[in-house]
């Protein structure tokens, strides 16, 4: 039986079976004014934000879903439940809980442990395979004008809270897992439940062990090929 339709409340098909999810409102209205053609801006319930265009004529949906799993969760089950969206990449920030890891990095996260009961999702292997060779392709066309984008693949631990501190963290530095996120786990477990695909891309904002940060006018140039990738491969 299908979940009540709790969060988006719009028509079937003003949502692309294709979905890119940002944490926020901002990130949501950025990815759509600059990379989406004939996008139509859509309001849900619990004021998710969302768009739906063509990239390279896909139809293509961005949603905001805010920050935490609570969100994540109401989201990601309305989409794949009611509305039949067969795939899903998360665009969010994340935490690095490798010191070689440093922020303007991206992360692409296998699976994701939860911190409150410590169960595992995974994502969708095929998606994370895809997203990562078209990483090392882009690589490869890098210029002496660009830095070449850094990905590092592996587990990762989603709280509801950020860490505040390598001590926080402890745990999951000790477990070898690379990053630290809001909203990953939420996603994989939806996915998992419904059979559809999932992947989550993310641009590390902090490293926890040396406490480096990405300034804000680094965000926008940062994030573009997280973008223009998740768009290509969604």
């Amino acid at each position: 039986m299908k979940k009540p339709n709790r969060t988006l409340g719009v028509e079937p098909e003003k949502i692309a079976k294709k979905v890119l999810i940002t944490p926020d409102v901002e990130s949501c209205v950025h990815v759509a004014e600059t990379y989406l053609k004939n996008y139509v801006n859509f309001n849900g319930n619990k004021n998710f934000t969302g768009y739906t265009g063509t990239y390279l004529d896909k139809p293509v949906t961005v949603i905001s879903a805010g920050f935490g799993s609570a969100m994540m969760k109401l989201l990601a089950e309305d989409l794949f439940d009611n509305y039949g969206v067969e795939s899903v990449i998360y665009l969010g920030t994340c935490d690095s809980l490798k010191e070689e890891i440093g922020p303007r990095q991206y992360v692409l996260a296998t699976d994701a442990e939860t911190e409150m009961t410590m169960e595992v999702f995974g994502g969708d292997t095929e998606l994370i395979e895809t997203i990562q060779k078209d990483f090392e392709y882009r690589g490869e066309l890098v210029n002496f004008a660009y830095e070449a984008p850094i990905l590092n693949v592996g587990g990762i631990v989603s709280s509801d809270d950020w860490f505040a501190d390598e001590d926080e963290a402890e745990q999951y530095i000790d477990e070898e897992l690379i990053a630290a996120d809001t909203a990953t786990a939420t996603l994989y477990a939806a996915a998992e439940e419904y059979g559809k695909k999932a992947a989550s891309l993310l641009l590390v904002n902090r490293n926890i062990i040396t406490g480096e940060e990405m300034q804000d006018k680094e965000y926008q140039r940062t994030a573009m090929r997280q973008i223009v990738i998740a768009l290509a491969n969604v």
